[in-house]
């Protein structure tokens, strides 16, 4: 995948580990970065995302609420852990988030961040 064709809010597959391209463990992000910093880096900033079921409820989750959309298995939350990955090391783009789901995690990464 390159980073021509990422966008803010594309959900993509990522290797777990972060960092990792050769693991076998895989996960789903959100890419939070700006179309602008992913289209002049070789790099996107993500945030992971979880399904509900297996995940507590922390302070800064935002809860997907067109995640059928978004090509996601199930409910899924995404978590405030934010991370710089090259793009190189992305696996495939699973979908996108909705607009509203857009619109609720802009608010959710203004609040995350204080800005």
């Amino acid at each position: 995948m390159t980073v021509s064709n990422v966008r803010h809010g594309d959900v993509v597959l990522v290797p777990f580990p972060l960092n990792s391209p050769t693991s076998t463990q895989r996960r789903p992000a959100v890419v939070v970065s700006g179309d602008y910093f992913n289209s002049g880096t070789s790099e996107v900033i993500i945030a992971p995302i979880t399904g509900h079921g297996r995940a507590s409820p922390r302070i800064g989750d935002y809860s997907v609420m067109d995640w059928e959309n978004a090509g996601l298995l199930g409910p899924s939350t995404v978590r405030a852990r934010l991370t710089t990955l090259r793009s190189s090391h992305l696996l495939r783009k699973l979908g996108a988030l909705s607009r509203r789901d857009i619109e609720g995690l802009s608010q959710w990464l203004r609040r995350v961040m204080e800005l």
